[in-house]
């Protein structure tokens, strides 16, 4: 079940005549709660012969209020369509923030790309920011999204216990716990993803440090990479 609230935002000026934005709630199945989508469009996009449409899965501690301006921008430079949404717990979106949850929002909000605004699938990038990249990865090992033109992961996370599965490897007794525990993680499964990925990691990030795209970077089956001296988080 989907909701359309509005064309625009009211606190949102016109600063670009050629985007048009939109908002939805996406109920989730079998529960009380929505997730809150920005579907963004460009004129610009819809004269392309190939249209590339992002779906951007934001970092922590923000919601879609605060990436709006981020997000027009995109769309504006980029000439693309862009599709966001608040996790759930995030901004106006109900329910429990969770990974578990994280990976299911992203699900819906492809899903309903694909189903409701008749977006192609060979034609999507997913672009994952910080603990972004986690959703933006799960999904992108799934056989029914398989065929997504690309991934775009900015300041991505390891996310796992790889450094711990190393040091304690010598401990029988904990080798499978941790080793379950690492094919949960970023790390194991960014070697299952054969779309191209283009890596962005600024070398002055201290929140996520850029050697977690390094890490990642050697697990990559088709990579691209930009690790600008001066970015940060």
């Amino acid at each position: 079940e989907v909701d359309f609230i509005s064309t625009k935002f009211p606190f949102f000026p016109s600063l670009f005549t050629f985007l048009t934005i939109k908002s939805y709630l996406l109920y989730k199945p079998q529960t009380q709660s929505h997730i809150c989508l920005l579907h963004i469009t460009n004129k610009a996009a819809m004269s392309s012969t190939k249209r590339f449409t992002l779906i951007y899965s934001h970092g922590n501690t923000s919601d879609l209020g605060d990436n709006l301006p981020f997000l027009t921008t995109l769309s504006n430079v980029l000439k693309c369509d862009v599709i966001s949404y608040d996790y759930s717990g995030f901004g106006c979106s109900t329910g429990k923030p969770s990974e578990e949850a994280i990976n299911s929002d992203l699900n819906r909000v492809i899903d309903f790309t694909l189903n409701d605004l008749k977006y192609k699938i060979d034609n999507i990038i997913l672009f994952g920011y910080s603990i972004g990249s986690i959703c933006t990865i799960n999904s992108a090992i799934k056989s029914e999204y398989s065929n997504i033109a690309g991934i775009v992961l900015l300041s991505p996370l390891v996310y796992g216990l790889n450094k711990y599965f190393s040091e304690e490897k010598e401990k029988n007794e904990k080798i499978d716990v941790i080793k379950d525990a690492i094919e949960q993680t970023n790390y194991y499964k960014i070697s299952h993803i054969e779309k191209p990925i283009l890596l962005i990691h600024g070398k002055e990030d201290e929140i996520v440090p850029y050697n977690h795209s390094i890490q990642l970077s050697k697990r990559i089956q088709q990579l691209s990479q930009w690790f600008p001296n001066k970015g940060n988080h």
